[in-house]
């Protein structure tokens, strides 16, 4: 057997022994700090927030609906709040899951 080849002696519970090997700190931008801290705290804070926003105009307009008293102007905005929740609840928690350095860039592609 090699030396510089790292072995396994099957007690071990440990699945990463690896002898000879230094690691090399990460870059600063690639490190969980306190900008990302800050910056899932807002979304989370900007994520509710929407959320009931978007929730009362959304219940506003079905009671108006049920009235029989739907606009056109109504049903523009009941659209856009439609498509303000999905950003809400899609790709707001996505853009918090990019900031805590775990998502995978194909998948936010694929959404965008």
């Amino acid at each position: 057997m090699e030396e510089n080849v790292p072995s396994y002696d099957g007690t071990s519970t440990d699945y990463h022994v690896f002898e000879n090997v230094t690691e090399k700190p990460l870059p600063i931008d690639m490190r969980f700090n306190d900008g990302h801290k800050l910056a899932i705290t807002l979304y989370t804070i900007l994520m509710v927030l929407s959320a009931i926003g978007n929730i009362t105009v959304l219940y506003a307009i079905i009671r108006l609906s049920r009235k029989g008293k739907l606009s056109r102007i109504n049903i523009l905005l009941l659209n856009l709040t439609i498509a303000d929740l999905l950003v809400t609840f899609v790709m707001m928690p996505l853009e918090a899951w990019k900031c805590a350095g775990k998502f995978p860039a194909d998948l936010e592609t694929a959404l965008k």
